[in-house]
C-alpha cells in the first residue's frame, strides 16, 4: 500500500512538472495547485471551456503570457489589467463578437490575438493600448477598423486577413502611416488599391495575396520601404512595373497570376533574397535575373520554361531553385556551377539524362528527379547510378524512381 502511495504521489509531481516546465503552466488544474506561481510567465489555458477569464490567472505575478483561446470567453475583464507584466494575450477562437468587446486601456501589452470571433466591427471608441505592438484580426467579419486603432503608437503589425475589408479606405491609413510595419490583408476580396495606401509611408511587408487585383501600379511603387511584398494568387497578367522601384525589397511573391514575361531590368532590385514566380506563363528569363547577387531562393515550377538563361554562375548565393512542371528536355548545364545550391527540383519534365556531375554540388541537401522519361539502358546511366549512391552516403534527400 505504502509502494502504491509512493507511486501515485510521484505520478502526480512528474505529471505537474510537465505541466510547468521553463516558466510554462498548462492546464486549470495546474494553475490552481501550483506551489510556485511566481516562477509561471506563460499560463495556457485554451480548450477549456471557460466562459470567462477564470481569477486563478491573478495569482501569478510575473505572468508575461495568457493564452485563453478555444473557450467561449464573451468579455475582457477590467481585473486583467492588474496582470503589470502581461504583454501577451490570446483570446482567439472565443465568443467576443459584437458589442461586448471592450478592452481597458493597458500600457504593458504588446500583442493581441483577437482572431475568430466573428467580429464584425469594432466599438468606436476602441481603448488606446499605448503599447501594443501586433494586433491580430484575422478571420472575423470586420468591414472597417475604427480611427482609435491608429492611435496606438507603438503598433507595428496589423493581421486582418480573412475579412470583409474589400475598400482599404475603411482603415485608419492616414492614423497608422506614421508606425505600421507590416499589413496582412489577405483574402479580403480587394479589387482596386487607393492611393491612400501609400500614406503608409513606413510599411516594409504588405500581403495582398489572394485578392481580386488585376493591378497594383502606381501605388505599391510608392511604398519605397517595402523589404516584402506579397501578390499571391491574384489576377496579374504583367510583372508589375512599379514593383521595380522598391529598390529594398527583399522577398517578392506573384505564385499564382497570369504573368508571360519577366522584365529586362528585373535587376534593378539588387537587395532581392526570395522570388517566387511559379505558378505563371513564363516560355523564358531574362538573361538580367543572373544579376541579382543576394538571391538565395528561386521559385520557377509550374510555368512553361524550356531552358534558363546564361550567367547562372553569378548567383553565387542561390540555395533553393524549383523547376518542377515545365518543359525542360534536357537537364540545364548552368546548374552545375550553382555551388551554394542545396535543393533542387527539376521533377515532371521532359528531361532524357542527368549529369553525374551533379555530385559536384557540394551543398546538395535534396534532389528531386521524379517523373522524367529517362532511358536506363543507355551508357549514361550506370555512372549516374553511381553518382546517386554516392549522394546517399552523403545523406542527400532524393527522390527518384527505382526500376521497376
Amino acid at each position: 500500500m505504502r509502494a502504491f502511495v509512493w507511486f501515485l504521489a510521484s505520478f502526480v509531481a512528474v505529471g505537474l512538472a510537465q505541466a510547468q516546465q521553463h516558466g510554462t503552466l498548462r492546464g486549470g488544474e495546474a494553475a490552481r495547485t501550483t506551489t510556485r506561481p511566481d516562477t509561471v510567465t506563460t499560463l495556457v489555458l485554451r480548450d477549456e471551456g471557460l466562459t470567462r477569464i477564470p481569477d486563478v490567472v491573478y495569482r501569478f505575478p510575473n505572468l508575461q503570457e495568457l493564452n485563453v483561446a478555444g473557450n467561449t470567453i464573451r468579455t475582457i475583464p477590467r481585473r486583467l489589467q492588474r496582470l503589470d507584466s502581461l504583454h501577451t494575450l490570446n483570446l482567439s477562437k472565443n465568443q467576443l463578437a459584437g458589442k461586448r468587446l471592450r478592452i481597458r486601456r493597458n500600457r504593458t501589452l504588446r500583442t493581441l490575438y483577437l482572431q475568430d470571433n466573428d467580429l464584425t466591427h469594432l466599438r468606436g471608441r476602441y481603448p488606446r493600448l499605448r503599447g501594443l505592438e501586433a494586433l491580430f484580426l484575422n478571420r472575423n467579419a470586420l468591414t472597417a477598423l475604427p480611427q482609435n486603432v491608429g492611435r496606438m503608437r507603438a503598433l507595428q503589425e496589423l493581421h486582418l486577413n480573412d475579412n470583409q475589408l474589400a475598400d482599404l479606405r475603411q482603415l485608419p491609413l492616414r492614423a497608422l502611416g506614421s508606425h505600421l510595419r507590416s499589413l496582412n490583408v489577405v483574402r479580403n476580396g480587394i479589387r482596386e488599391l487607393p492611393a491612400e495606401l501609400t500614406l503608409l509611408s513606413h510599411l516594409q511587408a504588405l500581403s495582398l495575396a489572394n485578392n481580386e487585383l488585376s493591378e497594383v501600379c502606381p501605388v505599391v511603387g510608392q511604398l519605397d520601404s517595402l523589404r516584402s511584398l506579397i501578390l499571391y494568387h491574384n489576377h496579374l497578367t504583367e510583372f508589375p512595373p512599379c514593383v521595380l522601384e522598391l529598390d529594398r525589397l527583399r522577398e517578392l511573391d506573384v505564385y499564382y497570376n497570369q504573368i508571360a514575361q519577366v522584365p529586362p531590368d528585373i535587376d534593378r532590385l539588387q537587395h532581392l533574397e526570395v522570388l517566387y514566380l511559379s505558378h505563371n506563363r513564363l516560355p523564358y528569363l531574362p538573361e538580367s535575373i543572373t544579376h541579382l547577387p543576394r538571391l538565395q531562393k528561386l521559385y520557377l515550377h509550374h510555368n512553361q520554361l524550356v531552358d534558363l538563361p546564361s550567367g547562372l554562375e553569378r548567383l553565387h548565393h542561390l540555395e533553393v531553385l524549383h523547376l518542377q512542371h515545365n518543359l525542360f528536355d534536357f537537364f540545364p548545364p548552368g546548374i552545375l556551377r550553382l555551388h551554394a545550391l542545396r535543393d533542387l527540383d527539376v521533377s515532371h519534365n521532359d528531361i532524357t539524362e542527368f549529369p553525374s556531375a551533379l555530385l559536384h554540388l557540394s551543398a546538395l541537401d535534396c534532389l528531386y528527379l521524379f517523373h522524367n522519361p529517362i532511358d536506363r539502358t543507355q551508357p549514361w546511366f550506370p555512372p549516374f547510378e553511381e553518382t546517386l549512391r554516392q549522394l546517399h552516403r552523403r545523406h542527400v534527400r532524393i527522390g527518384f524512381e527505382s526500376e521497376k
